[in-house]
């Protein structure tokens, strides 16, 4: 739930050839890390209400009405701070009639009344059923559980597909108990002439390997890791006919592993979060697909929807960037709190012909100009399909969105002509690490040629 600061608003007059600002420049909205509004369930109920301690292990016996997949929601607070490299987080295990549904990281640490972890405990028949939650490390950390919900949703249920084809990621044994664990899954669902495919997209807290802190920062606006996992086909009558995953080299693979009823088992292989269908560890993490990637394909939205992965993700860059101190030109980043992030829609007008571009920003009393690509022409955001991207500013110290000046594209000088379709959010991290969003629309088609400037935002 959105929780707004201010209801007053002010009108921005727009200048330039190539603008054409909606008039909707308005004070600041704070996204809430509340838990997220998921899909009603066929059955919920509350299963636990009194927070306690946990020592070693909780149990909670429940009835099952009908068969269905079940997620469980475990409120959880815990006396840790996943920005410490000594204290990250405590591991958990949750199982259910004593077979292992899946761990939980409590990366969320020291929330006030705890924060919400969302387990897919996978399918149950109706009848009764024993939920388990232990801690499973050596942790000395206190935790306490305030609250455990369970929802089930049957098969008559429009969501039960997306649920009962959900992939089970297994991760990398045992750093991804203190780093680049998986926070969302999120799903795709499109039409086919026989059925329809169901794609499913890992939000994870980082990578290890792959693309270097500032390309995370400046290519894709984020310091998260964002990997497609697992695609299938149904027929009409729901039947599986064709699964793949994605495999090392982000090459698409058949889907030759083992199942759980109808979930897929895949392990995260490589440090950039590549899978793999055979499995070699039993690090588990079992999340219910409850976000839909938008249809603009702007899959950084879905962070917006769950504001607590900025706070994960800014806490773990701040403990890997001290723990691994580099040169400033190789892989040091600014606190994530210190960039403006901008979500953009764009297209080359030529079809199969690179273009694309990056943003310019001045802000008030600052003579300098900061750009998305930091100079670099690697840098620079470019492709020769549709751009559906978040990028990053430099947003100096002292400064905030409220100084913004000018905010101009520029198309890129190597590429062909590229045509600005839509500059769709605009926001930084507050100093809790949540994004503080500026409800700023600019939505224009304008061709551009190559190395060519066009003015988004102006605030005289």
């Amino acid at each position: 739930m959105l929780d707004f600061l201010c209801v007053a608003t002010y009108f921005v007059n727009m200048l330039g050839r190539f603008c054409k600002i909606l008039p909707s420049l308005f004070f600041p909205i704070v996204f809430s890390a509340a838990a997220q509004q998921f899909p009603s369930p066929s059955f919920s109920k509350i299963l636990f209400s009194r927070a306690t301690t946990l020592k070693a292990t909780w149990e909670k016996n429940f009835v099952s009405p009908q068969a269905g997949h079940a997620v469980a929601h475990f409120q959880i607070s815990s006396d840790t701070d996943w920005e410490d490299p000594r204290n990250p987080a405590a591991l958990l295990e949750i199982a259910v009639d004593e077979r292992l549904a899946s761990h939980l990281v409590t990366f969320m640490g020291r929330v006030n009344g705890g924060h919400v972890y969302s387990i897919h405990l996978g399918f149950l028949n109706a009848g009764q059923h024993e939920l388990t939650l232990q801690r499973a490390d050596s942790s000395n950390a206190a935790i306490k559980l305030h609250n455990v919900r369970l929802d089930i949703y049957y098969a008559n249920h429009p969501f039960y597909p997306v649920l009962a084809h959900a992939p089970i990621i297994f991760g990398r044994n045992p750093d991804m108990r203190y780093s680049d664990v998986p926070l969302l899954l999120a799903y795709e669902k499109s039409d086919l002439n026989s059925g329809h495919e169901l794609k499913y997209t890992v939000f994870f807290s980082n990578e290890n390997g792959g693309t270097p802190p500032p390309g995370l920062l400046h290519l894709w606006g984020r310091y998260t890791d964002i990997e497609w996992a697992y695609r299938v086909e149904l027929a009409a009558n729901g039947k599986r006919f064709r699964a793949s995953f994605q495999g090392k080299d982000h090459h698409e693979l058949p889907y030759f592993g083992s199942f759980e009823n109808a979930q897929p088992a895949l392990q995260v292989a490589t440090l950039n979060n590549m899978f793999s269908d055979s499995l070699t560890t039993k690090l588990r993490f079992a999340l219910p697909p409850f976000f839909a990637i938008p249809p603009d394909g702007l899959r950084e939205s879905v962070m917006l929807e769950a504001p607590w992965t900025w706070r994960v993700s800014a806490k773990e860059a701040r403990r890997e960037q001290r723990l691994n101190p580099q040169p400033a030109d190789s892989t040091r980043i600014a606190d994530l709190q210190r960039y403006l992030y901008i979500q953009f829609l764009a297209e080359p007008e030529m079809s199969g012909t690179k273009a694309g571009g990056y943003f310019i920003a001045r802000y008030k009393n600052n003579p300098n100009e900061y750009a998305s690509n930091l100079g670099s022409s690697r840098l620079i955001i470019r492709s020769d399909q549709k751009i559906a991207r978040q990028t990053a500013l430099p947003l100096p110290a002292d400064l905030t969105l409220d100084d913004l000046q000018c905010l101009e594209f520029v198309a890129d000088a190597s590429g062909g002509s590229v045509v600005l379709k839509n500059v769709v959010r605009l926001f930084s991290l507050d100093e809790n690490d949540l994004p503080r969003e500026w409800n700023l629309s600019w939505r224009d088609s304008i061709r551009l040629t190559s190395g060519q400037r066009a003015v988004v935002f102006e605030n005289k």
